[in-house]
């Protein structure tokens, strides 16, 4: 079956839940394979979220979501703490991760 890769469109033969063609898989780090991989399949995730998930230490983590939102693949979206009975919500936002649109499942 012809499916396109996620991350250059080129079209490959491929029976895989994971739609990477062989030239990206080796152009790619394996960490960066590992995370796109993990957003695919579970959507927008916490950093801490893709530590558990990939058992990579959270520097590792952050450094190739940097690389990968360079290369426009992932972007970051704010998430606004919910309010408590206390008052409005203090510290910061949360940071969710997800692809971009076109590299979604």
């Amino acid at each position: 079956m012809k499916t396109n890769c996620l991350l250059c469109g080129k079209k490959f033969d491929s029976d895989m839940k994971f739609p990477i063609c062989f030239d990206c898989d080796s152009i790619y780090p394996q960490i960066q394979i590992n995370l796109i991989e993990c957003l695919y399949h579970n959507g927008t995730l916490l950093r801490s979220e893709l530590v558990d998930n990939l058992g990579t230490a959270r520097s590792t983590i952050y450094d190739n979501l940097l690389i990968l939102e360079t290369k426009d693949l992932v972007k970051r979206v704010k998430k606004r703490r919910p309010d408590t009975s206390d008052g409005p919500a203090r510290g910061r936002p949360n940071v969710l991760w997800s692809l971009k649109v076109g590299v979604e499942s």
